[in-house]
């Protein structure tokens, strides 16, 4: 899939900063598929790298390799890569300083949100407003989701605000009302937001609301593949960081960190995580039988109504990107 370059500037989480540490420890790097380019991630010292996941020596992947305080070694040849993706050491030739030709190209990292984000080109990294988890709130990174469908359906499903009776009925309570609100989309600069209350309930099933209380959910949508969602709990807020990294036309990772005050009384990571992936497998289920498995930004052959106002700006915001498939 031929990508436009503006899509390659933007940033996209890779992995969850938390699986690289364990990886660390066990002496192994991870590896990632970012539109279309395989790349290895590794920590040195500190330093988190990423790079191309292929050797300049004879092409091994280097995610196969092994992790030590000196850097990151080939399996095949032992080619040792430290800082930035430098070629360290060839132990084939000890005796050779000028190692410059066998470095790694590598990419720029920022950490936010439990997430270790890149990028392929040259863009900045982008204010998402969401800030960390202070002592009044909990941060919550679920394990990354390989979604067999593109980024862009991935998200417009997120987004979508007609489904939840209809998918998610037996996992949230007072989830059965039908019938959409009206509501507006509001531009801003780098994407789009909008708003709804209504009666559908967003607690697991077999809890209810308190008698007579309207559900608030805020959207904000940030260029290409991003949605984050506040859900106004009657005890707190509660936000969902939606991100779909693509690795192919037809296929992304879907990272799912959630930040909520702790007033809201959750429990246990694990189980915020095993009702988080509850909801992800029911989305997970029909955004994967949706045909074609990407958004054909060139044909008008899906139709829409009211309640998809919010997709309809989504694939305006695509297409002005200059993406014919997301």
């Amino acid at each position: 899939m031929g990508y436009p370059q503006n899509i390659m500037d933007y940033y996209y989480p890779v992995a969850r900063l938390q699986d690289l540490e364990a990886a660390t420890m066990e002496g192994k790097p991870l590896a990632a598929v970012l539109l279309g380019k395989p790349l290895v991630i590794y920590k040195i010292q500190g330093e988190v790298v990423v790079a191309d996941d292929r050797c300049p020596h004879r092409g091994e992947m280097l995610s196969a390799g092994a992790v030590s305080e000196a850097g990151l070694q080939c399996p095949y040849h032992g080619l040792q890569f430290a800082h930035l993706g430098a070629c360290a050491r060839i132990p084939a030739h000890p005796q050779v300083q000028n190692l410059k030709r066998f470095d790694l190209r590598s990419y720029p990292v920022v950490e936010f949100h439990g997430l270790l984000w890149t990028n392929l080109g040259a863009g900045a990294f982008y204010d998402l407003e969401l800030g960390g988890a202070g002592e009044s709130q909990r941060l919550v990174v679920a394990p990354p989701v390989n979604v067999n469908a593109s980024a862009g359906r991935q998200v417009e499903g997120f987004m979508d605000i007609s489904h939840l009776p209809f998918v998610h009925r037996a996992t949230f309570s007072e989830c059965s009302a039908e019938a959409m609100p009206a509501y507006n989309v509001e531009p801003f600069d780098g994407g789009f937001g909008f708003e709804y209350s209504s009666s559908l309930g967003n607690y697991p099933f077999g809890y209810s609301s308190p008698k007579d209380f309207i559900w608030r959910r805020a959207y904000r949508i940030h260029a290409p593949f991003i949605a984050i969602l506040d859900i106004y709990f009657p005890d707190g807020l509660f936000t969902i960081f939606n991100c779909a990294s693509p690795v192919s036309e037809e296929q992304c990772v879907w990272f799912y960190p959630i930040q909520f005050d702790r007033s809201l009384g959750l429990g246990s990571d694990m189980d915020v995580n095993a009702f988080s992936q509850k909801v992800q497998m029911d989305d997970l289920a029909v955004v994967e039988r949706q045909r074609p498995r990407y958004i054909d930004l060139t044909s008008d052959s899906e139709q829409s109504f009211g309640a998809d106002l919010a997709s309809t700006a989504y694939r305006k915001m695509l297409r002005n990107l200059g993406l014919v498939k997301a």
